[in-house]
């Protein structure tokens, strides 16, 4: 539990008559500091504020597509920063060489990952779905191919019945 902060008036030279209390502080000293700052130069703070509002809307006026643009870059991060930061458990290790031997040079990546945009869009919306491979990667009788065709968007519940099984009648 964090204690919370108290700026006396003295502390933020400013013309406040009482202690400023706020909501509790993280542990570094930085956040203290900037609400010190940003007391004792309120009308600079809030000036700077105002500009910094308008030059955003007046980017998001110029440029109709910035959301998309700043959506995609905030998406290539968030990628980029899984990748860096994924477990490399045994099993994890095991999937991906998984996944690598079985997708074959001529594939198209881009069909591939559209299914998965297409499941995460569908979790997005509220949907509990998963990419699930029609014919398993590692099946006891049969083992499949990380190819557009043989993946689908199953239900969580179905995909976690269905296994690592192959139902060849459908």
């Amino acid at each position: 539990m964090r204690a919370v902060v108290v700026i006396t008036a003295a502390d933020a030279q400013s013309s406040f008559s009482g202690p400023v209390v706020g909501p509790p502080l993280p542990k570094s000293g930085t956040t203290a500091y900037q609400r010190i700052w940003k007391l004792r130069n309120r009308e600079r703070y809030l000036a700077h504020k105002r500009d910094h509002n308008a030059r955003r809307r007046a980017r998001l006026e110029a440029d109709p597509g910035y959301q998309e643009k700043k959506r995609l870059r905030a998406e290539r991060i968030e990628a980029k920063r899984r990748r860096a930061n994924r477990r490399t458990s045994a099993g994890t290790a095991r999937r991906d060489l998984s996944l690598a031997l079985r997708t074959p040079k001529w594939v198209d990546c881009e069909a591939i990952l559209d299914v998965y945009r297409k499941a995460r869009a569908m979790r997005k919306a509220g949907h509990d779905v998963q990419v699930d491979h029609i014919v398993p990667l590692n099946g006891k009788t049969v083992s499949g191919l990380h190819v557009p065709w043989n993946l689908q968007i199953l239900s969580a519940d179905e995909n976690l019945a269905k296994r690592n099984s192959f139902d060849q009648k459908a």
